[in-house]
């Protein structure tokens, strides 16, 4: 910084007037210099960056409107693990499903290759099922009306929440039924069966990732910003697919590559919905950190010099 600059970012924080003063600890954008008792209007002489410039960065205007929770931390942190179960039960029907596919490349080409494929795929299946089953367990107990009335923000403030509890505890439960040693066994059942809970999960999520997010600036701004409804969408396929595959298989056996047409279509829409469950989780993320550390108020920040 040459001596120029910090003169003047000097004089423009010194100068006694009326101006708004920074009267807490907040940290430069660019530098990370304590500015508190500086005026808002200056620079920062560490590094010369506009004040106001770490203002807009700091603060949200937007969360300013709405109304403050009792105990917001808590109410993300139950969020961003039912985002997770709801990942970690999915994830069970990605592997029996990829193992079926693998089951028809070894029936129309039978190579070593495509044996090993298909033996790699089978242990990852059964990995995959006891990650999904852990996932859903969890999620009856986060996602239980009991748990959310107990947290000590006002519901009020959210739209429908029992519904969505509702909703996202009876989906896990089916979901457990989905994934019992029977069903599971069978891949294109076992999508047929998981796309059912699966919808009725995200269903409950929509509403609350929605009102939660519009109190992340992070999440506002993302263009990672996961659509639920796309993820519905992805689930509505694979369940579609692995249906009417299941219909030509018992009606109509001859029509073979159909089936193996729809079998790829579901692995290829349960991939889909992985993918955008791993970003629904990171919005989440940053959806409880939003909720643990609200950004400080704009009141609250700004004073004159003689309070």
């Amino acid at each position: 910084m040459s001596h120029e600059s910090q003169q003047s970012s000097l004089e423009s924080n010194s100068v006694s007037s009326n101006d708004p003063i920074l009267r807490r600890s907040i940290a430069c954008s660019r530098c990370r210099y304590n500015l508190e008792g500086l005026r808002a209007n200056g620079r920062c002489p560490e590094c010369g960056a506009s004040i106001l410039e770490t203002l807009a960065s700091s603060i949200d205007l937007a969360t300013d409107r709405l109304a403050p929770l009792e105990n917001g931390s808590r109410f993300g942190g139950m969020l961003l693990l039912a985002a997770i179960c709801t990942l970690a039960a999915a994830s069970a029907t990605v592997g029996p499903v990829a193992y079926f596919v693998a089951e028809l490349m070894t029936t129309i080409s039978p190579t070593g290759s495509s044996s090993a494929l298909s033996a790699s795929l089978s242990l990852i299946s059964t990995a995959l099922l006891t990650v999904g089953r852990m996932g859903a367990c969890l999620g009856v107990l986060v996602t239980g009306p009991w748990l959310w009335q107990s947290t000590s923000f006002d519901r009020m403030r959210f739209r429908k929440p029992s519904r969505s509890d509702l909703l996202m505890s009876g989906g896990f439960l089916l979901w457990l039924l989905a994934l019992s040693p029977s069903v599971a066994q069978l891949s294109l059942p076992l999508a047929t069966y998981g796309a059912i809970p699966a919808i009725m999960v995200l269903v409950g999520l929509r509403p609350l990732v929605a009102q939660a997010g519009a109190r992340s600036k992070v999440y506002r701004a993302s263009v990672a910003r996961q659509p639920v409804q796309l993820l519905v969408l992805a689930c509505a396929f694979a369940g579609g697919a692995s249906l009417t595959k299941l219909f030509l298989q018992v009606g109509f056996p001859e029509t073979e590559e159909w089936q193996h047409l729809l079998g790829i279509v579901a692995l290829a829409s349960f991939a889909l919905l992985e993918i955008g469950l791993l970003y629904l989780v990171l919005n989440c993320w940053w959806i409880w950190r939003a909720l643990a550390s609200p950004p400080p108020q704009l009141d609250s920040l700004l004073g004159t010099p003689r309070e």
